[in-house]
């Protein structure tokens, strides 16, 4: 049983993994924008505006428990975000092609188990993240009815998220993913089908590109991030 806080952080795709940096390769995408999902675009400010959203909370967060940090690059942070956000498309794309639906009612209680924002979250940033969280609890929600959908083609909708109907379908939504049209602008990483490989990313004080080797253990990962400046690690 998670516990709230590891829940909210679940929610908010904490569970992160360190990558190597790579630069992207060519693309048509129009200056200022992160990322084509079949014609949908996310802007450059989109996606720095919700990684400092996120990265505020998990700072907030800390603070509130006492514990040390930082405990996040914002390179990684920044991947996760992006990939949510391309992830959230897809699925969606994905459950409606197949006229799966999930309700209202079962987005607002999955959503809700992230617990009240912080108030001192500005309004902007409480709408920003209420706005992310709502999205990715929908993800998890068509995911679990596409493995439920595939096991039994009867059932076109579900209420509430089953791990095991999501693992179900992770094969499918793999190969649908990799037959979309997603476009990656070069700073933000590379489209590999199925997952963004970090790039450099377009904050203001941007992320190092130097590669280091990935971590073994947590404490390492831990000190990895510790030892960034701090305009490159938040949480």
């Amino acid at each position: 049983m998670l516990t709230s806080r590891s829940r909210r952080r679940h929610l908010l795709g904490a569970a992160l993994v360190t990558v190597l940096a790579l630069t992207g390769c060519g693309t048509n995408l129009s200056p200022g924008v992160a990322v084509s999902v079949n014609g949908t675009r996310v802007s450059d400010d989109e996606v720095d505006d919700l990684v400092t959203t996120v990265c505020a909370f998990f700072e907030i967060q800390r603070e509130e428990s006492g514990q040390a940090g930082p405990s996040l690059a914002i390179g990684d942070l920044r991947t996760f975000v992006l990939q949510t956000l391309i992830s959230n498309q897809l699925t969606d794309e994905a459950a409606r092609d197949l006229e799966l639906t999930v309700t209202e009612a079962a987005i607002v209680a999955e959503s809700a188990s992230i617990g009240e924002l912080p108030a001192a979250l500005t309004e902007g940033e409480q709408a920003r993240l209420t706005d992310y969280v709502r999205n990715s609890s929908q993800q998890r929600l068509q995911q679990t009815a596409i493995g439920a959908h595939l096991e039994d083609d009867s059932i076109t909708s579900v209420d509430a998220v089953d791990d095991q109907d999501m693992a179900l379908a992770q094969d499918y939504l793999d190969d649908y993913y990799g037959k979309q049209d997603v476009d990656l602008a070069p700073s933000f990483g590379t489209w590999d089908g199925q997952a963004l490989v970090e790039g450099t990313g377009s904050l203001s004080d941007p992320v190092s590109t130097t590669a280091v080797p990935e971590p073994t253990s947590e404490q390492e990962a831990a000190d990895q991030v510790k030892a960034l400046p701090p305009s490159q690690a938040c949480g």
